[in-house]
């Protein structure tokens, strides 16, 4: 193959949302496989998740089932005219390769990356010093929490450790921010197993431990020069002005004048505080103006300020314009200190905890697989390996890593210039899908690096065959005016470029898009209208001949998507998410949770009222009252009643437990109330399957009541019972696992989102030259004060790499829909300006589509209503088979 033959095989497609990307990565398989069927163990297909995976493989041979038979569809045609296979070879091959795909599955390489990297470590587990059977940790906060719990338990015995955690707990209280730092260590500490944290902290930790508390001191001493010296020069003012007989009074503005300053600087502030006083307007007017006072006291004053007043005035201007960055820079820097002071710490106790007990953290894939590209060539990686892949295809690209890229670019580039491979590639991605960047995802791999290093010019899929014409023309429209109001951002600009999509025929006419904006200023009860509008759609829709399996709620954490279930569990809507049910929201899990708070804390009275309603309203529905039960649960629930008055109420061998929790391990704790409240044929999968998480948890964490309580609060949103596929239930999911999904209905009920920099979300900023000798790269917290300091053009890229996440944020989910979009946002106030706002003003995703909605091409018959589009009843659905559950609980009674 020559080079220009070496050129054409390899592609890199920009595919928009719903524009056949699937089928373009199926299409290239086949090319491959029913050209050269022995080659179907040489192709390797990489995508982002294990859903993608699926997904491709049954496409892949439904395609070839398909192609057997003889069908002759879009596939068949694209075939011959792209790969220009003959029509007469094409069934005879597809049957060929699909028997051999059959018989040999295990080599039907379609798999994530990291299953991928996985699989290359296991080969390669001696050369990288691994044991020959070690496990994947993937549970990163339970295995943090640990390591953060061991390095406590180091206070006392290590003197560094010690000496960094008491500097650490009197600089909070100092501050009067409490004194416990596990959660300010551990916040820093989850960036260990960040692939973008691996170079700054590497640099942290040249430092010795000598050095870092020295070097400790020198950030402090930098962050404390600045308000000591303000203070200093703001006494000597007020000294002036005494030794001249004025005061405050006599100057422009009295008490809430510019002569204030000098009382105002010797105050104990923060740099917020000293830049709105140095940018005080009546501070700067008479700086600018000279006017120190009214006409009828400026003979009183004048003597003061040329006798020394207006020339120390002038120094303090000096010295805060000479040296209020390089104090920022320090104070900004000072913020996560302590907690990166004890990371090396950390990272040798998790070291150490990996190697005692086999594991191997998910994070470190990559950083292995480069170790291991250091010393060994592509083409022994792959005879290790028992196979030579010579025909890559890699989607998702926008979400690669830069370290992915790295160690994937040397297989590539040893197919690219190997003439005996023969081989391809395939790279396929969408830079406006791009949301994963807090995994290392890095835009510029599919935008720049990757069609330089290959020498391939982009191709680029252009038309929609998701959704309805209404949908795909509110979307080009939508994020039309997006790229101009944010235009000022370049790599947005340059991202959303090329970004209309054609209309697939078909689907011309149709498709509908609602946006309601919604009373409640407040988040509350913005949260509460949206909630109760997502409820009347659902009505409307299933009264229309939709099933609720045709509807998404798609929401932006799993916080708000907890919000929705609970709600809509109550109000009788069954709801899944991600495939499957979240385990918190089965009432018999709820009242075993409540039991246990009951068990911790008698006087809990959410607890009691919780057991209580369960008990009467789903165990013992018949039972004789003399009052109706929800009286008789207010009276159990009041301060006054006893705790043995609710134990009366329920089985006598539940009030033995409690005597027995320091004796009872927490499984068996579990099996016990089961037993009692005859719960196991209840709902028997959800039970079930909330054991496994008490055992994972008593197995990996200290056993104990409370601590699990903690814990289960922390993390229920993660546990869920996959169910069939068809169940009748609205699907709720985040934004991110909706990605590469499409359902016919979407409802997004909570799109009130910051679309900035958050100051929970610290990021590496760096200080070039700052502090000369010590590390210019530090985790800062993402405030407005970054642009006063050093780590100005750090912060102004993180500001235009944000917006850009949540602008791409709105475009996944403004794409899923075939049919209908419905989006709920805050009404929120008049604007004060008819002039379009800066980037820096647009703070929330509902500012940005009010602003949008503004534009002459969104044309609205009501102030607090857009719609756009035919709202169609759906087409008869097919009957679906019920749901299934497990037919047996494995629980025996525990004995003692």
């Amino acid at each position: 193959m020559d080079a220009s033959e070496k050129n054409t095989a390899f592609k890199i497609y920009k595919s928009s949302a719903g524009s056949g990307k699937t089928f373009t990565l199926v299409k290239e398989y086949l090319g491959v496989v029913l050209r050269y069927p022995e080659r179907y163990r040489n192709v390797l297909a990489i995508t982002f998740t294990n859903k993608a995976a699926a997904e491709m493989k049954e496409r892949i041979l439904s395609e070839l089932r398909s192609l057997a038979g003889g069908n002759q569809g879009p596939m068949y045609d694209s075939l011959i005219e792209e790969f220009g296979i003959g029509q007469e070879s094409i069934q005879g091959h597809a049957a060929q390769v699909l028997a051999l795909i059959l018989h040999d599955y295990a080599n039907f390489a379609v798999s994530t990356i990291d299953s991928f990297t996985h699989r290359l470590i296991r080969s390669f587990a001696k050369d990288l010093d691994l044991p020959s059977r070690f496990d994947v940790e993937m549970d990163t906060e339970a295995l943090l929490g640990r390591m953060i719990d061991q390095l406590m338990d180091e206070i006392g015995r290590d003197p560094y450790v010690t000496e960094i955690l008491i500097r650490f707990v009197e600089e909070k209280l100092r501050n009067e921010s409490g004194w416990n730092v596990d959660r300010d260590i551990t916040g820093v500490a989850k960036e260990l197993f960040s692939e973008n944290s691996k170079k700054p902290i590497s640099k942290l930790q040249q430092l010795e431990e000598d050095k870092f508390i020295l070097f400790i001191d020198f950030i402090r001493k930098q962050a404390e020069e600045y308000p000591a010296r303000m203070r200093e020069l703001g006494e000597e003012g007020e000294k002036i002005m005494a030794k001249a007989g004025v005061r405050v009074d006599d100057f422009k503005g009295g008490k809430r004048g510019w002569a204030t300053i000098f009382r105002k600087v010797q105050a104990r502030l923060g740099p917020t505080d000293f830049n709105k006083i140095m940018e005080a307007k009546s501070f700067l007017t008479a700086l600018t103006t000279e006017e120190w006072a009214s006409k009828a006291k400026i003979n009183l004053v004048m003597p003061a300020m040329e006798g020394g007043l207006r020339a120390h005035l002038l120094l303090l201007v000096d010295f805060h314009e000479a040296n209020y960055d390089r104090f920022v820079t320090a104070w900004l820097a000072f913020q996560n200190i302590h907690s990166m002071a004890v990371l090396k710490q950390v990272e040798d106790l998790l070291e150490l905890h990996k190697s005692q007990n086999n594991l191997i953290h998910i994070s470190d894939f990559q950083n292995k697989i480069s170790k291991l590209l250091e010393v060994e060539a592509p083409d022994y990686i792959y005879w290790r390996l028992g196979e030579k892949f010579r025909h890559y295809l890699l989607d998702e690209f926008q979400d690669t890593s830069l370290l992915q890229w790295v160690n994937l670019r040397p297989l590539l580039e040893y197919i690219r210039h190997d003439p005996e491979t023969d081989g391809s590639l395939l790279i396929v991605g969408d830079s406006k899908q791009a949301i994963y960047r807090w995994r290392g995802g890095e835009v510029d791999l599919l935008e720049v690096v990757a069609p330089y290093t290959l020498d391939v010019e982009p191709r680029i899929l252009g038309k929609n065959f998701r959704s309805k014409e209404y949908i795909v023309e509110f979307n080009n429209n939508f994020f039309g005016q997006a790229r101009e109001l944010l235009k000022s951002n370049d790599i947005l600009r340059s991202i959303y470029t090329d970004f209309e999509q054609e209309v697939r025929e078909g689907n011309e006419g149709e498709g509908f898009v609602q946006i309601a904006l919604l009373e409640g200023d407040k988040k509350d009860e913005f949260q509460e209208s949206a909630l109760e509008r997502t409820l009347e759609t659902i009505h409307g829709m299933v009264a229309e001949g939709y099933q609720l399996r045709d509807i998404a709620i798609l929401v932006r954490s799993r916080g708000e998507g907890s919000i929705a279930a609970q709600y809509l569990t109550a109000e009788g809507i069954r709801v899944i998410s991600s495939e499957s049910i979240l385990l918190f929201l089965e009432p018999v899990v709820s009242f075993i949770i409540s039991l246990f708070r009951f068990l911790v804390d008698g006087n809990d009275a959410i607890a009691r009222a919780e057991v209580l309603h369960y008990f009467y309203h789903y165990l013992h529905q018949g039972a004789e009252l003399n009052v109706a039960p929800d009286t008789r649960i207010r009276e159990l629930i009041s301060d006054e009643k006893p705790i043995q008055a609710v134990f009366e109420q329920l089985p006598k061998e539940f009030g033995i437990l409690r005597f027995k929790l320091d004796q009872l391990p927490l499984y068996e704790l579990t099996e016990e109330i089961v037993q009692i409240f005859e719960l196991k044929e209840v709902a028997p999968a959800f039970l079930q399957h909330f054991l496994d998480v008490i055992l994972q948890f008593s197995e990996r964490m200290k056993p104990d009541l409370g601590e699990f309580l903690k814990y289960w609060d922390d993390n229920k949103q993660k546990f869920s019972v996959v169910v069939p596929e068809g169940e009748q239930a609205i699907e709720i999911l985040t934004v991110h696992k909706s990605k590469g999904l499409e359902f016919p209905v979407v409802i997004m009920p909570f799109v009130n989102w910051q679309i900035q920099p958050q100051n929970f979300s610290s990021f590496w900023a760096v200080a070039d030259d700052a502090f000369e000798g010590y590390p210019d790269t530090y985790l800062v917290p993402p405030r407005k004060i970054l642009e006063s300091s050093r780590f100005k053009e750090s912060y102004s890229e993180e500001i235009n790499k944000t917006i850009l996440d949540n602008l791409n944020v709105l475009y996944v989910a403004f794409t899923r829909p075939r049919e209908r979009l419905y989006v709920f946002i805050p009404k929120g106030k008049p604007r004060k300006s008819a002039e379009p706002p800066l980037q820096k003003d647009i703070r929330t995703a509902d500012a940005l589509i009010r602003l949008i909605l503004e534009e002459p091409a969104f044309d609205r018959a009501e102030e607090t209503l857009y719609e756009s589009g035919f709202p169609i009843p759906p087409d008869p659905h097919p009957a679906v088979p019920g749901s299934i559950q497990a037919s047996e609980f494995l629980s025996e009674r525990w004995r003692h």
